[in-house]
């Protein structure tokens, strides 16, 4: 059993970045890190959305925030559509370690190539998604 877990990150899913991100960092500090634009094939896999996403990186000490806005709001489900938390991300000694324990406790694994590396995700019992990465 893996027993360094440290939050790495917090994954925003909204339907206004900028409004999001001038409050943090107006009103909390928060600077922006990066800024992107992610295909609809990784969107697919990560929310379940056909659409690419524009992707912002906000940091402070010792917290990231990842800000996802879908670029074409109709092909969003409105059902699924909630602004708010999608997913967080722990920092692990040995990811591909608990990313194995995952898949033999029969822990739903999304694997996602990105930027010339894998991103992993997994989903706790109501559903919340839990990145997986590597210390550095």
């Amino acid at each position: 059993m893996i027993k360094k877990y440290s939050v790495d990150h917090i994954g925003l899913w909204t339907d206004d970045a900028l409004r999001l991100i001038k409050f943090y960092k107006n009103k909390l500090g928060f600077k922006v890190m990066s800024s992107q634009r992610l295909a609809k094939e990784i969107i697919k896999k990560i929310f379940g959305f056909n659409t690419s996403c524009c992707f912002y990186r906000l940091q402070t000490e010792g917290l990231r925030l990842e800000i996802f806005e879908p670029q074409n709001k109709s092909s969003t489900d409105k059902q699924k559509f909630v602004s708010g938390i999608h997913h967080f991300g722990l920092v692990v000694d040995d990811s591909e370690t608990v990313i194995k324990n995952a898949s033999r406790q029969k822990i739903k694994i999304i694997k996602i190539r990105r930027d010339g590396h894998f991103v992993y995700f997994m989903k706790d019992p109501d559903g919340n998604m839990i990145e997986i990465r590597q210390r550095d």
